[in-house]
This record gives C-alpha cells, sequence and structure tokens, in this order.
C-alpha cells in the first residue's frame, strides 16, 4: 500500500498543492483523518508514524503533529498560505487549497490508497507468477488511462496497453509490426534520441506532440540499455501524480526485466565483464576502464572494496548464482556484481567506518541467506588492483576453511571500529587471516605479499617518516615488541611515556588502526619484519 500527495492531489481534483517540506516521505502507507488518528498507530500491524499521513483541517493538523512529533500532515483549506497556528509546524505539514472539505479530501485519498494497492497486488502476483511485460501492462492500462508500450533492446516492442492506443501513425505501424522498423529508428536517429537512451536513465519528458506530452522511462541494468517504456499522454493529462503511479510500472517492469535477462546478459558482458578481465589479470585500456567506471557508477577517486561471496553452487546451478547474484545487486545497486565460478565477485566505493560496518552486516546476512560465505579483501585505491583483492577475498574463504573454523565456530571477523560481537559470521577479512597465509601456505603468492607489505601500513608509515623526518615506524615497532607497554617503550626510545601514547593515538587515528586488537598487532609485526628483513 503506498500513495504520493501528488497522487491525492489527482484524485481530488480542482486543487493546488503547496511546497512540500525538505525531508517529506515520498510515499505514505496509510491516510487517517480526524475520527482514526488515534487509532491508527496502534496494533499488531501499525505502520511507522513517519508513512502515515494525516488529512485535516488545521486545527485537527496542530494536534496531529503536536502528539506526533514525527508524524505528517495535509491541511485541507480554501487558501494557500499556512495558517499562523500551524507556522511552528511548516517543516512537517502541507497545504492542499481546494473547496472541498477536509472529510471528502480523506475519503477520496483512501479510496485512490485502496486503488493502488490492488493494482500493485495485482502486479505483484504477476511478477510472482514468472507472468510477462503484458500482463503488467495490463494491470496499469485504467489506472494510468493512457497509451503504453514496452520495447526491448532490440526495439521489439513487447507489450502494449490493448484498448488504448497512440494517435501517432508511426508508432501505430510499429504495433501492428511487433517492432520499430527502420522508419521508425530513422525518426529517433533525426531526433537524436539513441544518444540520450545511451547516456540517460529514469523517467523523463521526451517531447510534447500536438496530441499531448509523451513520457519515457529508461532501463539501464548494469549500464547495459535493456528497455524502454513510453507513455502517450492523450487521454489523461500529465501531472505530478501520474508520473509517480508510472514509476510504479516502471519498478515492476525493472524488477521483470531483472529476473528475465539471461546470465550472459547480465554478468558476461558490459560492467561484469570487464570487472572478470580486471580481476583474471587480462590487460584493460585506460580507456575501456574510465569507461568502465563511468558507467557502472564507480568514482574514479577513493577506495574500492572487493567481496567474493561463496553460494557453494555447482555448475549446474548456475541459476541459482544467478538469481543470488540479482539479490546482492538489489541490496547494492552502486556496486558492481560479477559472477565467476557460481561465485558473486562485487566490487564497491569504501564509506565511512559506521557505514561501512552497516554493509558489511547487509553482506553478512545475505551470505546467511543462500548459506554461503563471504570473502573480503583490504582496501585498495587503483581499480587495476582488482586482482590482488580478488585473490585476498579467495585467500580469507580458504583460510577460514582449513583453518577448521565452521561458520558457527567462527568468532567476528568484521573487522569495523563498533562493529558487535557475532558468533555465526559468515563474512572473513583478509586483514584477520595474512599472519595465517604466511605460516600455513605451502606455496605463497610472493607477488600478493609484496603487494600487501607494499601498500600496508608499516610502509605507509615508513614513507611519512621519510617526508617528513619522523622515526613513527621505529616507535610503532618498539611499542609492538614491548607488548604494548607504554613505560617500557619510552624508556627503550628515551622518549617521556606521555608523548610516546600521544604519538601512539595520532598513529591510529591517522591509518586506522586499532593496537587493541590483536589480529591488528600480528599483521603490523609480520609486515614490518617482511618489509625490513625479507620474511
Amino acid at each position: 500500500m503506498t500513495i504520493s500527495l501528488f497522487m491525492i492531489a489527482d484524485s481530488v481534483k480542482g486543487c493546488s498543492l503547496g511546497d512540500v517540506p525538505d525531508g517529506a516521505p515520498r510515499w505514505f502507507t496509510r491516510i487517517v483523518s480526524d475520527e482514526q488518528a488515534d487509532g491508527a498507530l496502534f496494533g499488531a500491524l501499525r505502520p511507522r508514524v513517519e508513512d502515515v499521513l494525516f488529512v485535516g483541517d488545521a486545527a485537527g493538523c496542530s494536534a496531529y503533529v503536536e502528539h506526533h512529533p514525527a508524524g505528517w500532515a495535509l491541511c485541507v483549506q480554501d487558501e494557500s498560505v499556512l495558517p499562523a497556528e500551524l507556522a511552528a509546524f511548516a517543516d512537517r505539514v502541507i497545504v492542499l487549497q481546494t473547496s472541498r472539505n477536509a472529510g471528502f479530501v480523506a475519503t477520496a485519498a483512501s479510496c485512490k490508497l485502496i486503488d493502488v494497492s490492488e493494482w500493485l497486488a495485482r502486479m505483484q502476483r504477476s511478477l510472482l507468477e514468472g507472468g510477462s511485460y503484458q500482463e503488467l501492462v495490463d494491470a496499469s492500462e485504467h489506472m494510468l488511462g493512457n497509451a503504453l508500450t514496452v520495447s526491448d533492446s532490440g526495439f521489439r516492442i513487447v507489450a502494449r496497453t490493448r484498448e488504448l492506443l497512440p494517435t501517432n501513425p508511426l508508432i501505430r505501424e510499429s504495433i501492428a509490426n511487433g517492432m520499430f522498423d527502420k522508419k521508425a529508428l530513422d525518426t529517433f536517429r533525426k531526433n537524436e534520441r539513441p544518444q540520450r537512451w545511451s547516456t540517460r536513465t529514469g523517467i523523463h519528458l521526451l517531447e510534447v506532440s500536438e496530441t499531448g506530452p509523451v513520457v519515457e522511462c529508461i532501463f539501464r541494468i548494469e549500464g547495459i540499455y535493456s528497455a524502454h517504456l513510453v507513455m502517450h499522454c492523450e487521454w489523461r493529462p500529465l501531472s505530478d501524480g501520474l508520473l509517480d503511479e508510472l514509476s510504479l510500472l516502471a519498478d515492476c517492469i525493472e524488477l521483470h526485466l531483472k529476473h528475465e535477462l539471461s546470465a550472459g546478459r547480465l554478468f558476461d558482458q558490459g560492467p561484469a565483464r570487464t570487472l572478470v578481465d580486471l580481476i583474471e589479470g587480462v590487460p584493460v585500456s585506460h580507456r575501456k576502464l574510465n569507461a568502465w567506471l563511468r558507467t557502472s557508477g564507480l568514482a574514479c577517486d577513493g577506495f574500492f572494496e572487493l567481496a567474493v561471496v561463496d553460494y557453494g553452487y555447482r555448475d549446474e546451478e548456475r541459476q541459482l548464482a544467478v538469481y543470488a547474484g540479482l539479490r546482492l545487486l538489489e541490496l547494492f545497486p552502486d556496486a558492481v556484481v560479477a559472477l565467476k565460478e557460481n561465485c558473486a565477485v562485487m566490487v564497491r566505493k569504501c564509506f565511512a567506518r559506521g557505514d561501512a560496518a552497516t554493509h558489511d552486516t547487509v553482506l553478512d546476512t545475505h551470505a546467511r541467506s543462500y548459506y554461503g560465505r563471504v570473502g573480503l579483501s583490504d582496501r585498495f585505491e587503483r581499480i587495476e588492483d582488482a586482482r590482488f583483492a580478488y585473490r585476498q577475498a579467495v585467500i580469507a574463504l580458504s583460510m577460514a576453511a582449513s583453518d577448521g573454523r565452521g561458520v558457527t565456530a567462527m568468532p567476528n571477523r568484521l573487522w569495523r571500529e563498533g562493529a558487535d560481537a557475532a558468533e555465526d559470521t559468515r563474512l572473513f577479512c583478509f586483514r584477520d587471516y595474512l599472519v595465517l597465509y604466511l605460516l600455513v601456505a605451502e606455496q605463497q603468492d610472493e607477488e600478493l605479499v609484496s603487494y600487501c607489505v607494499g601498500r600496508g601500513v608499516p610502509m605507509r608509515i615508513l614513507e611519512a617518516d621519510r617526508r617528513a623526518g619522523t622515526q613513527d615506524c621505529e616507535l610503532l615497532f618498539v611499542y609492538l615488541v614491548c607488548e604494548r607497554r607504554s613505560s617500557l617503550a619510552a624508556e627503550r626510545l628515551h622518549l617521556h611515556r606521555n608523548t610516546l601514547l600521544y604519538r601512539i593515538r595520532r598513529i591510529e587515528q591517522e591509518y586506522g588502526i586499532d593496537l587493541k586488537r590483536w589480529q591488528v598487532r600480528e599483521r603490523l609485526l609480520a609486515e614490518y619484519q617482511i618489509m625490513c628483513f625479507g620474511g
């Protein structure tokens, strides 16, 4: 159940919606009026107060928002200016100017919400039952009240309204043929539409023809132009409420599109294919790499993180891996996801420490849902280093298994500041396993070890020492060798104890390390030894 303010305004007709405050929800799941306000937020299935919209006059709205500090209200009145009694709640009250009374508006909004809910339920049933694009359009024809066409990347018309057809003879001929012919494509090229399709996504006003506006929605999956929804507004006028309704249809089409796309289309071409090339060490030109970053939505600057999710699927179960990979892509829409040996490989931008802990928890929950495990790489700055990050993630998974620690016995490996302890995590960080790898691996990847040490904290501190003339690397090493006994370390370094502790805290903050963790101390000492003595 969902409805927007603009859809409510459309249902009332002849009204004017005032300015919507910043932070107002786009969608509401419940409409309440004076008689329902007290009971709307009680019961086992009560919605969040932020998702409920109160509809009433000025007095009712004032009482409601005062009683519900996080609530939202629609003030129905015949003036456009917010009443003085609601001035203190201007950030949570929207004015609907109309000659109708609040009861009429509340009833109209509730009826609209019921209609939208039944429409969404019909489309959701179609999705669950593996229905077609045509079923989604059939469900939407009378709701949207305009002609609709859906075409795929091959310009085939895969769905269209049956009763409402556009009056444009070129579009009618294309519908009859089941695809856009050369004549139609030439017209598109003349208007430079393909150039827009290659870069745009989402809903846009395409043109305003003699018969009315034409709105399009372009679907891109993994950066690839995949489908096209067009609405010809020849019967129902274009409005913000109509665009909100169109977006609900677009969401369902996108879900169907993700299910419909073959593994070869979604995970074996485009950004996913480039990611596989990167982790396999296949040379990728800078031009192609920059285009890949732009297409995939990954910024060129900052740090990246790579995760490998092993679902345990066999070769003949690739479709299961595709399904799990699609769910992972829905959880992380700004990431790039590929499939390699039925494992999902995901590259994403790094976040602030608090956000990173949340994202790792989501990743851990996803792995648990599909009985999989996640290997997580160190952060890396150059996307070309994805091949090393991939090896790190695979080694983390391998070490976690060879260490004899099952999923339920494995201690928390969420290497995040402030992360809560969890006994059954399925996420394993390479940084926790580098020392174990150096100790037990029969054949070490010398190139990878050199890469890790060359970009490790001791090397970064040493390079900073050379630039600034400091000796922080030696200070940190002595502090760790003395097992963090500050008085002993300060004596050996000929420093005051407070000076030593100040510099240690500064190093922790600058390089994002927590010396209270034994895994951190072990890795730092191991990297220091390799850096200085070669192993």
